[in-house]
């Protein structure tokens, strides 16, 4: 006890406030933490050990069995250790560690839900729960998502264990929100998993946590650093950010899921009638599921990869989706969250919800075909009454997309007897545009513009 080892009794130095370590002291968390090596018998918070000592103890191996039910803990089990059953409880509380239970020895899952908690430690211990806004760290950031850190978090108003949330994303339009505490060798818990968008299948969440929720509203308070959770299962989370610049961040990213929500979940409903069809269609416009008379005429996909590390692979950061159906036409977006930590990212809007829209065929009169004479692909613009309505940009093969929705708009009833050609918008190099130019100077006559312009074509 006290400055002595607890093994061989050497003296440890002291210096004023500082201490110097000779030979190096283990203390009860240190030696936690390293995990490894057991205490010795008898061994308490206020004891030590020097580094020699340490050293003599014989390294252990994890358990195989659990050690209360002793059912066997097989690969794919979640399993507890000594510093994950202390470390797994609510702020100001643990869990009581089973009498004689060692570093190595481990619990499954159920057995270490139904330890009793330790409600008489040491309430004297500060939390930091300031939101630090002129001190900054940046968030941390891997191929498919990003961390950032919470002075706390709350579960009903209850106090949780746990300080750092990452935001991945590993399907396009799927998003996972996992919340958890930092471990040794870059390796961490998960305590709690919210979804929205689609739930992504592959992952096995089991093995990750037991608490997994669908998002459906969140409200983000920046300047205070709170962002509220409700979700499906009537559950209110509230988290308090630690740093206002990864704050910063979040708040991008929670800014276009909220828009995007708002684009594609709208219930209005839109009576069409067809041609062929004596009754009229009720269609949700903007519900993803196709109508019972709805078919997809085509769909593609244009999605764009970045390496994120040099000499690393590329991976998928943005992905737009178009598809055409004989109804209407319905396009998505979706950004890895990576991609709001760019600075050039200031404000949502930025253009790219532009292309989150869904509109009937009826709903534009004419079509241009914007086109590069060196490429396959275009964009197509969408006009209404003389004005923009809406562009697909990088749009493959243009003139055959074109013929399509000519075929879906001419069923429409609604719509004006003459189908409008779609007007082709030519470069400055255009051979016929040039040709135009040398009638319009006079240095061909118009006979010679008829042949040389059947030749062309």
């Amino acid at each position: 006890m006290g400055n002595f080892c607890y093994i061989c009794k050497k003296e440890f130095r002291f210096r004023g406030k500082i201490v110097y370590l000779i030979p190096s002291m283990w203390t009860y968390d240190k030696i936690v933490k390293e995990g490894d090596r057991d205490f010795p018998i008898g061994f308490t918070f206020e004891d030590k050990l020097c580094n020699k000592c340490y050293k003599s103890i014989p390294k252990q191996k994890p358990s195989k069995i659990c050690y209360i039910c002793k059912k066997k803990l097989k690969w794919n089990m979640l399993k507890m250790d000594f510093e994950q059953i202390i470390h797994s409880g609510m702020i100001n509380t643990q869990k009581q560690v089973p009498k004689g239970f060692r570093l190595k020895d481990r619990l499954c899952f159920n057995c270490s839900e139904n330890l009793p908690r330790d409600t008489n430690l040491d309430k004297s211990k500060k939390i930091d729960t300031k939101y630090h806004i002129e001190k900054q760290k940046d968030c941390g950031l891997f191929p498919y998502g990003l961390t950032f850190e919470f002075s706390h978090w709350k579960i009903n108003g209850v106090p949780q264990h746990g300080n750092i949330g990452l935001l991945s994303s590993t399907k396009p339009f799927s998003y996972q929100f996992y919340v958890g505490t930092h471990r040794k060798f870059n390796r961490s818990m998960w305590y709690q998993v919210f979804w929205f968008g689609e739930l992504e299948k592959s992952i096995d969440h089991s093995e990750i946590t037991h608490n997994i929720d669908e998002c459906l509203t969140f409200e983000f308070d920046y300047n205070a650093g709170k962002l509220i959770i409700e979700t499906k299962n009537n559950i209110h989370f509230e988290f308090q950010f630690k740093f206002q610049n990864q704050a910063a961040i979040v708040d991008q990213f929670l800014k276009f899921i909220n828009l995007r929500n708002y684009k594609i979940s709208d219930k209005i409903i839109k009576e069409i009638k067809l041609k062929n069809n004596s009754k009229k269609i009720e269609l949700r416009i903007n519900k993803k599921d196709l109508h019972e008379h709805e078919e997809v005429l085509v769909s593609y996909s244009d999605p764009m990869t970045f390496p994120f590390e040099k000499g690393e692979p590329e991976v998928l950061i943005r992905d737009e989706t178009q598809i055409i159906t004989n109804l209407r036409i319905m396009g998505d977006v979706w950004y890895y969250p990576a991609f709001f930590v760019n600075p050039e990212v200031k404000e949502v809007g930025f253009g790219q919800l532009e292309e989150i829209t869904n509109f009937t065929h009826d709903q534009y009169d004419e079509i241009f075909i914007s086109k590069n004479p060196a490429s396959s692909q275009g964009s197509v613009k969408f006009m209404s009454k003389g004005k923009p309505f809406w562009v697909l940009r990088n749009t493959p093969e243009p003139e055959r997309l074109v013929e399509l929705m000519k075929y879906a708009k001419s069923q429409f009833e609604s719509q004006d007897k003459k189908i409008i050609e779609p007007i082709v918008s030519l470069s400055d190099n255009d051979p016929l545009k040039i040709l135009k130019m040398r009638l319009a100077k006079g240095e061909i006559t118009l006979e010679e513009f008829n042949e040389i312009k059947e030749n062309l074509v």
